[in-house]
């Protein structure tokens, strides 16, 4: 099976889609820097990448070895893609953020109160990315017995970008040898706004490698 595979697996996150406004803003002056301390950084125009990584429009990253990419449909661009390394996976998506507000504060905000009006159990807590929130969802286990798995979802904050993380698994414990290995991948990331304006949190399209698109 290649690196990138259009099967989908039982790890793959849940998508919650943003309430975005109708309005592109209109901003043309670049942003304020703002790099996150942990997780992926933004491209810098004058940065050169090594090689090794794989273009995916807004995301750059440095595949490790036999990790696995889930696609969400037969169609790029996606708005969201799941990565699974070792027992545990990742999915990532990045919106898009005006230049004097819009943070991974405001999307965790979106997170709860989605999950909460589903009457799903929401809590916080917290890891290397700041706050983060868990949720528990059920799921039919192999048996076919409904029991409940959680999701970690964690974010960064970039400039006039959000990333968010979907931990499935394992990495669920931010303490876990998983979830290092997730953070180790993560902070090798780079994300590639772009200028073109977008509604906030408007998710931003994941594409593929030009060699890898039908």
């Amino acid at each position: 099976m290649g690196l990138f595979s259009r099967k989908k697996s039982a790890t793959e996150a849940e998508t919650i889609a943003p309430s975005a406004s109708t309005e592109a803003t209109s901003e043309t002056v670049e942003a304020e820097e703002s790099t996150p301390a942990v997780g992926p950084q933004e491209l810098k125009p004058e940065e050169l990448l090594e090689g090794g990584f794989a273009d995916l429009g807004v995301l750059k990253i440095r595949p490790v070895e036999g990790m696995q990419v889930n696609l969400p449909s037969e169609n790029p661009p996606f708005e969201f893609i799941t990565f699974i390394i070792g027992n545990s996976a990742v999915q990532i998506s990045v919106f898009a953020a005006p230049k004097t507000s819009g943070t991974w504060e405001d999307r965790r905000e979106q997170i709860i109160a989605a999950y909460e009006e589903q009457g799903l159990t929401v809590r916080e807590g917290k890891s290397r990315y700041g706050t983060d929130v868990l949720v528990d969802l059920p799921v039919e286990t192999p048996d076919g017995r409904v029991g409940t798995g959680t999701i970690r979802f964690a974010g960064a904050s970039g400039p006039r970008w959000v990333a968010q993380f979907g931990f499935h698994g394992p990495a669920v414990d931010p303490e876990s040898a998983a979830a290092k290995m997730i953070d180790e991948f993560l902070d090798q990331v780079r994300i590639e706004r772009g200028n073109a304006p977008h509604p906030p949190f408007t998710p931003l399209p994941i594409t593929l490698p030009m060699e890898h698109e039908e």
